[in-house]
């Protein structure tokens, strides 16, 4: 009788092929044979022959690997058996070699442990997020071990680089520690090392993998965030983390593309951006990062997050965790969703496919013939990190899609390669969709010059990196075709202090970006001095060009103890919140373990009929960079509200160039309780103060023209 599966001969009653054990049947003869049970879970399976040994099956199921064979197989040896008996001998050694080839699959090419077993490990930086607000404490504090089952939970802590800590660490050594059922356990310290050099990450990372074993390594990075100047900015070497070193830390360590971290997490701002997602995907499975500033505070937690991580969860799980405690947190401290808030969960294996699409788009786009829509685009998109103009990052997306609308480029594969690579996606900011890009246009010369240099190093598209370059050029090059000199402009107030135009040329509406106004109040005692009262982007323009402010009933006032009137400036965002960044406040502290200091914050308010109504305020410490702190009012006694005087004119009575206002000697300060204090509009008071008004246009190349002075109620 021949096989019917390997073709070989073999006896006419045999019920397996002594071959290759393939089960025969003849069509005249079905022959009874005993079933090989497969593994099943929980119970062990054991095959039973007469006269044949148990062969036993493992407790869990294990999935089927394809098993290599070798290039010449040798035969068992078989004489004095049946058929029948050689077919089953064989079929036993073929599971017992399947099962082989499982172990030796799960030893050689897995992780070594598939148990649910799970390293977190966090490297964190507490800069003045700590040293001012012990924001990484609370934050900390949260991770309950009581919650976490530590047998299969290791949780390494890494820390450095911070002036002052307000829990157990210590600011004069790097120290690591391990959660225990008691807290935090020291397992070593260190001398000071740098945590911005990419051999400190290095060192933290290889000793998790070494010594704590895990299915699965998570890691967290905790710190300032810098878009692609990078993290962790160390407080003592002034040092940190760029995506250079973070691609060098990680080459150097134990993870790699056989042997991937499950997911990393950015707690800090701005890196949710392509450029990280590059240097982490041949390294890491998912990234959690925030395109805009990512916030905090003393009195709410994000990390707690970690007591809820299931063994059973993946990358993709750990991050959405995360970011429904981060939207959690902000629910508490963002409740009018007045400041904008993103973060998302990245499939890094999509991202060679974003690239891809990228180069694609980007090639498509021609910059002699599109340089103004593309740049009238730039210039309207939402930018993270709004007040740090440097980082220049906008979202991917939301940029592919609006250069679509106005050129014959097709953005549709673009989009949908975004879509597939952000899988989870929580903002209250409408043009956000999880992945951000650097654009030059609003920052200085040397931060374009220093984020350009950075481009040409990374392993990242070419297509974009030529059209950035080029379009600098494009930028910079052409500055005076793009100039609008508004000195001769037509300009109009009425008597009433109501509203104020100025005429535009077709020239000039062709060569503006963005358009928005400052109201002054010239201070009388100091000639070529005014304050700052009212600035706005929203206006009305018509179809000839006229651009027409609207002042009635928009100016926020304030009336303090002793009935004094003062204005604040602010800024209408499409949400209709109000932007409050006009003065320094100092914030007298009441917290607990927290020195008073003197801080500038941001206040945000929301209109309610006739009155603004406080939502929510940011800190601003001496240090310069993104606090990314939100606090709450309560907590302080009250904010000192600071008037500064600026001179805005020269000796000739011509308006000087924004970077060349000076501030003035003169401070007037006024007492403001925040929640006690009411806040309605009116119109500007002429009969009694001097005020005039000055536009400010936005050109295609990024520069910023201004009006000359134009006297508010004629």
């Amino acid at each position: 009788m021949i096989c019917n599966k390997c073709g070989k001969e073999i006896a006419d009653n045999a019920g397996f092929c002594s071959w290759c054990g393939n089960k025969v049947e003849t069509p005249n003869q079905a022959v009874q044979q005993p079933v090989i049970q497969q593994p099943q879970p929980v119970s062990q399976q054991s095959v039973q022959q007469p006269a044949q040994p148990v062969v036993q099956q493992p407790a869990q199921p294990i999935p089927q690997q394809p098993v290599q064979q070798p290039m010449q197989t040798v035969q068992p040896k078989t004489s004095g058996l049946s058929g029948a008996q050689k077919g089953i001998i064989v079929g036993l050694l073929l599971v017992v070699v399947v099962l082989l080839g499982v172990v030796v699959f799960s030893i050689v090419g897995g992780k070594g442990l598939h148990d649910g077993s799970r390293t977190i490990m966090i490297y964190v930086v507490g800069s003045n997020l700590e040293t001012d607000s012990g924001i990484v404490s609370v934050d900390l504090d949260a991770i309950d071990p009581g919650d976490i089952d530590l047998e299969k939970t290791h949780i390494l802590l890494y820390t450095g680089g911070t002036e002052k800590w307000h829990n157990f660490v210590k600011n004069d050594e790097n120290g690591l520690y391990i959660l225990k059922e008691d807290g935090f356990e020291k397992l070593e310290s260190q001398d000071k090392l740098n945590m911005g050099d990419s051999k400190t990450l290095t060192q933290f990372l290889d000793y998790g993998y070494d010594n704590y074993k895990a299915e699965k390594y998570n890691l967290i990075l905790y710190d300032h965030g810098g878009a692609i100047d990078g993290a962790i900015y160390d407080d003592y070497s002034n040092d940190n983390l760029t995506l250079e070193d973070m691609s060098n830390a990680l080459k150097d360590s134990k993870f790699n593309e056989k042997n991937k971290l499950d997911a990393v997490l950015f707690r800090t701002c701005l890196n949710g951006t392509i450029e990280v997602a590059n240097v982490f995907a041949p390294y890491a499975d998912y990234l959690i990062g925030s395109e805009e500033i990512s916030y905090g505070s003393n009195y709410t937690d994000v990390l707690s997050f970690i007591n809820n991580v299931e063994s059973k969860d993946k990358g993709s799980d750990f991050g959405k965790k995360f970011v429904d405690s981060y939207e959690e947190q902000m629910d508490i401290l963002n409740p009018r969703g007045s400041v904008a808030q993103t973060y998302s969960v990245i499939d890094l294996s999509k991202i060679s496919n974003v690239n891809k699409e990228l180069d694609k788009f980007i090639n498509e786009i021609d910059l002699e013939k599109d340089f103004k829509k593309v740049s009238k685009i730039r210039a309207n998109l939402f930018q993270y990190g709004s007040d740090v103009t440097s980082y220049d990052m906008i979202d991917l997306y939301s940029f592919a899609e609006q250069v679509s609308k106005v050129t014959d480029v097709d953005a549709d594969g673009l989009i949908k390669a975004i879509d597939a690579a952000v899988i989870y996606n929580k903002t209250n900011e409408d043009t956000s969709h999880g992945l951000s890009i650097y654009f030059p246009f609003k920052g200085k010369v040397a931060a374009k010059n220093k984020f350009l240099g950075v481009y040409k190093e990374l392993d990242f598209s070419e297509g974009y990196k030529k059209f950035i370059s080029k379009y600098n050029n494009m930028q910079t090059a052409n500055i005076s075709s793009y100039v609008i000199n508004l000195d001769g402009n037509k300009s109009e107030a009425a008597k009433d202090g109501t509203e104020v135009s100025i005429q535009l040329t077709p020239e000039q509406m062709d060569n503006s970006a963005t358009i928005s106004y400052l109201i002054l109040q010239k201070n009388k005692e100091h000639p070529n001095y005014y304050y700052y009262v009212y600035l706005s982007n929203d206006f009305d323009i018509d179809e000839n060009g006229l651009v027409t402010t609207k002042l009635t009933n928009n100016i926020p006032k304030i009336s303090d103890d002793s009935n004094e009137i003062f204005f604040m400036k602010y800024e209408k965002n499409p949400k209709e919140y109000y932007y409050n960044a006009a003065v320094v406040y100092n914030l007298k502290s009441t917290i607990e373990d927290i020195d008073d200091y003197v801080a500038s914050a941001d206040f945000y308010y929301y209109r309610d009929g006739d009155e603004l109504k406080l939502s929510t305020a940011k800190l601003r410490t001496k240090d310069e960079r993104i606090n990314g702190t939100l606090v709450d009012l309560e907590k302080f006694n009250y904010a000192e509200v600071v008037f500064s005087e600026r001179r805005i004119l020269d000796d000739n009575g011509n308006v000087l160039p924004t970077n060349e206002w000076e501030s003035s000697p003169y401070i007037n300060a006024v007492k403001y309780y925040p929640k006690d204090t009411k806040i309605t509009f009116g119109s500007l008071d002429t009969k009694n103060n001097e005020y005039y008004c000055l536009f400010l246009i936005t050109d295609v190349a990024g520069n910023t023209e201004l009006s000359k002075l134009i006297k508010v109620g004629g």
